[in-house]
């Protein structure tokens, strides 16, 4: 015969005890077996905290250290480990959406899995303030595509184009794609251009939204007509 103890999925306790069962031998002599306590059982999977990444959007090539702990109070751990270990950076080096996962494991196998969706994206330079001249209806913008370092990235793979203008009054339709404007031998220097058609704008604050690349992310800049 066997005795069991009945504990849970997620429990993890060391005062378990087995049921009882009485026993009898082919004279008719019975005794009860059990119950037996003081059984450590594990039957819960280790605990993770992550504290870095973060489910936000860093800057392409900027520099975010893996930051993240297990703890198990049953077994003990096993195995503790993420996408990189704590304390290196994780990856920033493209862009796009990722994600950091960090995996625990139990001295009696009960794993566990925790993972953190982040983004990167680029850093936006404006090269001066936007200038609304108000005989030609137009805004001027004038930006670079850079990395966290502020070194300059823009190129004619990476399209810049307008998505929207928001305004105190609502949303209002904008369209229309920056300009890359490339001085000769001057790669460093080059810049998107955007005029954009503000007619029939009150006077007031608005914001202009704006898309980079394929995968860059969303990004704005506030603009004032006077």
């Amino acid at each position: 015969f066997s005795l069991s103890t009945s504990v849970p999925n997620g429990i993890e306790t060391a005062s378990a005890s087995t049921a009882s069962r009485t026993v009898c031998n082919a004279a008719g002599l019975c005794a009860t077996a059990g119950p037996i306590g003081g059984i450590q059982v594990d039957r819960a999977a280790p605990r993770i905290a992550i504290g870095s990444p973060a489910a936000t959007t860093y800057t392409l090539n900027q520099r975010v250290f893996a930051a993240y702990s297990c703890a198990d109070a049953g077994s003990g751990l096993a195995s503790c480990a993420g996408s990189v270990a704590n304390g290196l950076p994780i990856d920033t080096t493209s862009i796009g959406t990722k994600s950091f996962a960090v995996h625990a494991a139990d001295a009696t196998g009960n794993g566990a899995d925790l993972s953190v969706a982040y983004s990167v994206g680029y850093r936006i330079c404006s090269l001066f303030q936007p200038i609304t001249i108000p005989f030609l209806h137009r805004t001027f913008f004038a930006l670079q595509i850079c990395d966290a370092a502020g070194a300059n990235l823009s190129l004619p793979a990476i399209t810049v184009r307008v998505t929207g203008v928001r305004s105190s009054q609502g949303p209002i339709a904008a369209g229309g794609t920056f300009t890359l404007i490339s001085p000769p031998a001057q790669p460093k220097l080059t810049f998107y251009a955007l005029g954009l058609n503000t007619a029939g704008y009150l006077p007031g604050m608005y914001t202009l939204d704006f898309a980079a690349g394929t995968a860059g992310g969303s990004y704005s800049i506030p603009f004032v007509i006077r």
